[in-house]
């Protein structure tokens, strides 16, 4: 175990040292900003919506999106 957290705590500290904080939260941002253009792209019947829209608050796609955005403001703010 000794083995392999040495080498990893000393890239931990260079990465903190270095500023690297900013890659972390650009890379959570895109992973969720991913997520939303797959959300938006959904076909309407993987969602269950064959025959018409639903009304806003029943839309799942549109409550998907809204928490992924809300994740990405959150952790932006405050990660």
């Amino acid at each position: 175990m000794t083995m392999f957290s040495e080498p990893l705590g000393t890239l931990w500290l260079l990465a903190a040292a270095s500023g690297a904080g900013w890659m972390g939260k650009a890379a959570f941002i895109g992973v969720f900003v991913a997520l939303i253009v797959l959300l938006a792209s959904l076909p309407a019947r993987m969602l269950g919506e064959t025959e018409c829209r639903p009304a806003l608050w029943r839309n799942v796609r549109a409550w998907a999106i809204l928490v992924a955005v809300a994740q990405i403001f959150i952790y932006t703010l405050w990660g």
